[in-house]
C-alpha cells in the first residue's frame, strides 16, 4: 500500500543537502540512482527510466471518485500534474505506485526474490542482532539472537547497517555507539562518543478529513464478507478490483506557506473511511484526504529504554514542537478541506465528518489535530550524514570513528525528502552500493523482463547515466571489459545526447562509449567522434551499443585513426549489417560473416551470450 515516488528527492529540496555538507547527493547526482532503480511502466525521460528491477506502474484500480477529485483541485487552483516525479511537483493528479503486474512490488521481491539461489547469500528470518561486535574502532561481525540462543557471525569485510530510522540507531547504541552520557544512564558499555546516533528525528504528520459519501463511491463495502470473498476472487481471476488498489491511488502537492521554495504539503486522497490504524470507519460509505506538511522544523530522539537489547525503544518524534509546524500543517487541513468543498465532489460527498462543520477557529482545529494526527510512517534522519559534529556517517555511509561500519537506510538522511520515502531509501541503497567496493564491483543482477531485447534496450537506457550504467548490460559486457582493460574504474561514458562532456580531459584512461538509442549514428559520425575527441586516445578502445549504429561508430572509430579498434562491439539488439575488422561479442540477431572477421563465436541467438567471442 502506498505509493512510492522513485524520483520525487526535488532538486530545490537535494540542493540543501550540499549546503549542509553533503556534496554529491543533490539531486542531479542521485538521480542516475532513482532510474537505475527504476522499471517505469509508461514514462522514459530526463526523470524516468525502465529495465530496472524495481516495478513503478499507474493505479489499475481507480474509482470514478478519483477524477472528481482531480477535478476539485483543479476547481480550487491547483494545477492537474501527470508526473510528480517530473519537471515540477505541485499539483493534483494519479500517483504512480510500486507495483509490477497488479502486484506491490517491494524492495524483498525486486532485490532479493530474483537471487535468492546465489550461494553468496543467506537470508535468516526468526534472527534478532544484539549488538556490533567491535575490536578496538573496527567492526568485526554481529551477535545474533535466535530460539536456539546466540551466535557470533563474523564479518570478513564490513558490517551493513540497514534497520531503519528506529532500528538502526537502536543497533548503534545497544552496541555502545552512541551518546556517552545516554549510554551510561541505561548502563550500556561506552565503546564509541558519537552525540548524533539517534537524535535528528523527523517524520510526516498526518492530518485528515473524512466525509460521509452520498453512496458506494469507496471501498469501505467491500469489508461485508459476501464483497470481500468477491473481491478475492476477482484478484484471482482478473488482477482487478479492490485488491489489486492501493486505496490511495490520487493525491498531490501543494502550498501552505504561499512564500516556500516548493511544495510543502502532500495529500493522500484515501478510498474509505477507516483504512488506517485507529482510524474509526463511518457506518455509510466514506473517503478520507489526509494533508501532511513536508517540511518540518521539530526534531525528535530515538533513546534506549534499558541496556536488554530485546527491550522496545523509546521514540520521541517531538511533533509540532517547534509553532511553525502547527500553523503549517493546520494550513495544509484548511485546504483539504476545501478540496472536499468544490463542486465536482458534491455528486459523491454528502458531509464532512471529521473534523466536522462544528470546527472552525484554529483552536478547534489544534485540538482536533492533537487528538487526532497521526504518522505517514516516514521517518529519517537518526543516524545523519554529513560533516558537522552532529553527523553519524560520512559521504561514503562510514560510521565515523569506526573501520568496517556503515549504515544505509533511511536514517541517514539529513532532512526528510519532500515526498515518500520508500523511493528515496532505494536510492540510498542503489547509490550506498557505489560506494561499496565489493558491492560496486558484483555481477549484475538479473533483468527482470521476459524479453531479452526489452532488457537489453532498458539496459543500454540506464547506461546513458555515466559510469554507474557499465555492469547493466550483463555478465559478459564485464567480461569483455575487464578483458580490454582490467577493470573499469574511472572509465568514461559519452552520453550522445548531452554534448557538453569532454573526453580528452582523462587521457590517457581507458574509454567507455555508450551509444545511447540510434542519436549516435550521425550523417558524419567521424566529426561527431573528432568533436569530443580531437586526438587519438592512448589507452585501450572499447565501443558498446546496439546493431548498425554500434558498427557505424565503431567503424568511424577505424577509418578515423586508420586502425583496428582495440575494443570490441556488443550488439545486443537491431542487426549488425557490415562489421569490417570489429569483433562483435553479442548479439541477438545474425551476424555476417565478412572474411571470418565477425564471426560470432560462443554466444546464442537469445542475446544472452556464452564466454566466448
Amino acid at each position: 500500500m502506498h505509493s512510492s515516488i522513485p524520483a520525487a528527492m526535488r532538486p530545490i529540496t537535494t540542493s540543501g543537502r550540499v549546503r549542509r555538507g553533503c556534496a554529491g547527493w543533490d539531486y542531479r547526482s542521485v538521480l542516475p540512482y532513482f532510474k537505475r532503480a527504476e522499471d517505469n511502466q509508461r514514462f522514459a525521460d530526463d526523470y524516468h527510466s525502465y529495465g530496472g528491477p524495481l516495478g513503478v506502474s499507474m493505479p489499475v484500480s481507480a474509482l470514478p471518485i478519483c477524477d472528481a477529485y482531480i477535478r476539485a483541485g483543479q476547481e480550487l487552483g491547483i494545477p492537474y500534474n501527470h508526473d510528480f516525479n517530473g519537471k515540477q511537483q505541485a499539483g493534483v493528479g494519479f500517483y504512480q505506485l510500486t507495483q509490477r503486474n497488479r502486484r506491490r512490488s517491494s524492495a524483498s521481491l525486486a532485490y532479493l526474490s530474483p537471487i535468492k539461489d546465489r550461494p553468496n547469500l543467506t537470508v535468516r528470518t526468526g534472527a534478532r542482532v544484539a549488538r556490533i561486535m567491535l575490536e578496538g574502532r573496527r567492526a568485526v561481525g554481529v551477535e545474533v539472537v535466535t530460539g536456539r540462543g546466540s551466535e557470533i557471525i563474523r564479518a570478513d569485510r564490513e558490517v551493513l547497517v540497514s534497520s531503519g530510522a528506529i532500528g538502526s540507531p537502536k543497533l548503534l547504541l545497544q552496541s555502545g555507539i552512541g551518546p556517552a552520557d545516554h549510554l551510561r544512564s541505561v548502563g550500556v558499555e561506552v565503546r564509541h562518543d558519537l552525540p548524533g546516533v539517534g537524535g535528528n528525528l523527523q517524520d510526516h504528520l498526518d492530518l485528515f478529513v473524512i466525509s460521509e459519501c452520498t453512496g458506494d463511491h469507496t471501498y469501505d463495502g467491500v469489508a461485508r464478507l459476501h464483497r470481500t470473498l468477491w473481491a478475492g476472487l476477482q484478484y484471482v481471476l482478473f488482477r482487478s478490483g479492490p485488491v489489486a488498489s492501493s486505496l490511495f491511488e490520487t493525491g498531490g502537492f501543494w502550498y501552505a506557506d504561499p512564500n516556500a521554495r516548493s511544495p510543502d504539503i502532500q495529500f493522500h486522497l484515501g478510498l474509505g473511511s477507516g483504512i488506517e490504524a485507529g482510524v474509526a470507519r463511518l457506518k455509510n460509505a466514506g473517503v478520507t484526504l489526509n494533508s501532511a506538511y513536508l517540511h518540518p522544523r521539530s526534531r525528535g530522539t530515538v533513546r534506549l529504554s534499558s541496556a536488554d537489547p530485546a527491550a522496545a525503544p523509546l521514540i520521541d518524534p517531538n511533533y509540532w514542537e517547534d509553532r511553525h509546524d502547527r500553523q503549517m500543517s493546520l494550513e495544509g487541513l484548511k485546504i483539504a478541506r476545501e478540496i472536499m468543498q468544490q463542486p465536482a465532489l458534491k455528486p459523491f460527498v454528502l458531509d464532512e465528518r471529521l473534523p466536522g462543520n462544528g470546527i472552525r477557529t484554529d483552536e478547534q482545529l489544534f485540538d482536533y489535530g492533537c487528538a487526532n494526527a497521526k504518522t505517514d510512517h516516514h521517518p529519517v534522519g537518526t543516524c545523519k550524514m554529513g560533516t558537522d559534529a552532529a553527523a553519524v556517517v560520512d559521504l561514503e555511509l562510514k560510521v565515523r570513528g569506526i573501520e568496517g561500519l556503515r549504515v544505509c537506510d533511511s536514517s541517514v538522511m539529513p532532512r526528510v525528502p519532500s515526498c515518500n520515502t520508500n523511493g528515496p531509501t532505494i536510492m540510498m541503497g542503489e547509490k550506498g552500493g557505489r560506494h561499496h567496493p565489493q558491492i560496486a564491483a558484483a555481477a549484475p543482477r538479473p533483468c527482470s523482463s521476459t524479453s531479452a531485447t526489452t532488457c537489453a534496450r532498458g539496459r543500454a537506457r540506464r547506461s546513458a547515466e555515466g559510469a554507474i550504467g557499465r555492469r547493466s548490460f550483463g555478465r559478459p559486457f564485464e567480461k569483455i571489459v575487464a578483458a580490454a582493460e582490467g577493470g573499469v574504474q574511472g572509465a568514461f561514458v559519452l552520453i550522445q545526447k548531452s554534448r557538453s562532456d569532454s573526453m580528452t580531459s582523462i587521457e590517457p584512461r581507458p574509454f567507455l562509449i555508450s551509444l545511447f538509442e540510434a542519436a549516435v549514428a550521425a550523417a558524419d559520425p567521424e566529426a561527431a567522434i573528432r568533436a569530443h575527441l580531437p586526438a587519438r586516445p592512448k589507452g585501450r578502445t572499447i565501443v558498446v551499443g546496439a546493431g548498425k549504429a554500434a558498427s557505424q561508430m565503431a567503424a568511424a572509430f577505424e577509418r578515423l585513426w586508420d586502425g583496428p579498434l582495440a575494443g570490441a562491439v556488443v550488439a545486443r539488439h537491431g542487426p549488425v549489417e557490415k562489421c569490417g575488422r570489429i569483433r562483435v561479442l553479442q548479439s541477438a540477431h545474425p551476424v555476417p560473416d565478412e572474411a571470418g572477421a565477425c564471426r560470432l563465436r560462443g554466444a546464442s541467438r537469445n542475446g544472452r551470450g556464452t564466454d566466448g567471442g
